[in-house]
């Protein structure tokens, strides 16, 4: 990996690299292969040791080896800047990639894993001024276009810029190490963001937990709360229905004694009349009661079933704290049940309790 946006001085342009120890991945929310911080270059385009180049089409290789961790920066300058962002050949200029502030430097930076290789890249302050750093190679192309270059590998060190009108000085092998501090700093710092990033996960799944339980004890006690008032509906009715059966019996009865007391005064000639009479009374009666009966039977049935599901759904409740894995499938169980208990009791129909027999079609009259 490289920096780019370091300083030309020697003093302050350190090339740092993350080796790339897995494919592209997605960070934070940020489009694949880009994270947080920044990369450059100290003689005009730091070349970076070792290593091809990524794909042809500057975009990061699933193979670890053709990518690196790149710190690409954008130095402090005189004038505030809202926004810094960085285009590159990359993604062929087509993709911006935002950088961060340091807040203790004033330098935006940003980490990016890049394929290993030469990049052209340039940034955009503010939302539209394209510029070049000119603490990076700035290289003109054949169309005119200036773009800053940048060197990607797996080890970066510092070295120092030629001065312009001198001849450059001869390397010579060091015969003492010097650690790529910078390198390791990167890899430290992407350590501790990735481990910031599982902590933030783990956060959210043990939050997402919490609301699952919550949303589902939110839902039993709703379906709990329907379940009553079906429980109460279905009792109204029944308690209605068998109101009902007394009064059709009582109804019924004193139609029979009005019957009685009529056809006494023409027993003689009525006799078959009455009985006729007291028996269309009388199946009617048992036609009504029979019907009845039947409905206050359906509302037996499903007023235990109503009850069942409340204690069972009072039972999960208290099993969602001590044990939730099981609590979540036990409600997931019961919510279906209770609205199809629900449905069923609000569809049942009011007791067909009508006591009146005033519009029995009966011939009492006597014979002409």
């Amino acid at each position: 990996c490289g920096v780019a946006g370091a300083s030309a001085g020697a003093a302050s342009t350190i090339g740092t690299c993350l080796w790339k120890a897995c494919g592209a991945r997605d960070y934070g929310g940020r489009a694949p292969g880009e994270l947080r911080a920044a990369a450059g270059r100290a003689d005009g385009g730091m070349r970076l040791r070792g290593g091809a180049a990524g794909s042809g089409d500057g975009l990061p290789s699933s193979t670890s080896a053709q990518t690196a961790f790149t710190k690409v920066m954008w130095k402090k300058g005189p004038s505030p800047l809202r926004t810094v962002e960085v285009v590159g050949s990359w993604t062929k200029f087509k993709q911006r990639h935002a950088l961060s502030l340091n807040q203790k430097t004033g330098d935006w930076e940003i980490i990016m894993e890049l394929p290993r290789g030469e990049h052209q890249l340039k940034f955009v302050l503010d939302g539209n001024t394209w510029k070049c750093s000119q603490d990076m190679e700035v290289r003109t192309d054949s169309e005119g276009n200036q773009n800053n270059i940048i060197y990607v590998d797996h080890v970066v060190r510092a070295s120092r810029p030629v001065p312009a009108g001198t001849a450059p000085v001869e390397k010579k092998e060091r015969d003492h190490f010097v650690p790529a501090t910078d390198s390791i700093d990167i890899a430290k710092d992407m350590v501790s963001r990735l481990e910031q990033e599982q902590r933030i996960a783990n956060e959210k799944l043990m939050k997402a937990q919490a609301q699952l339980i919550e949303t589902l004890k939110g839902e039993l006690s709703q379906g709990i709360n329907a379940l009553d008032k079906g429980k109460k509906h279905v009792n109204a009715y029944t308690e209605k229905g068998n109101k009902g059966l007394a009064n059709i019996k009582s109804a019924a009865s004193n139609k029979i004694g009005e019957i009685k007391s009529h056809m006494a005064k023409i027993r003689a000639i009525l006799d078959q009349k009455e009985a006729t009479a007291i028996a269309a009374v009388e199946d009617n009666q048992n036609k009504r009661l029979l019907k009845l009966e039947g409905e206050i039977g359906e509302y037996d049935k499903v007023s235990p079933l109503l009850t069942d599901l409340i204690s069972e759904a009072q039972d999960a409740i208290k099993k969602s704290n001590s044990e939730p894995t099981k609590f979540v499938g036990i409600a997931q169980e019961l919510i279906p049940k209770i609205e199809k208990a629900t449905t069923k009791a609000s569809a049942i129909p009011q007791p067909s309790d009508d006591a009146s027999f005033e519009a029995l079609q009966l011939n009492l009259l006597p014979p002409s």
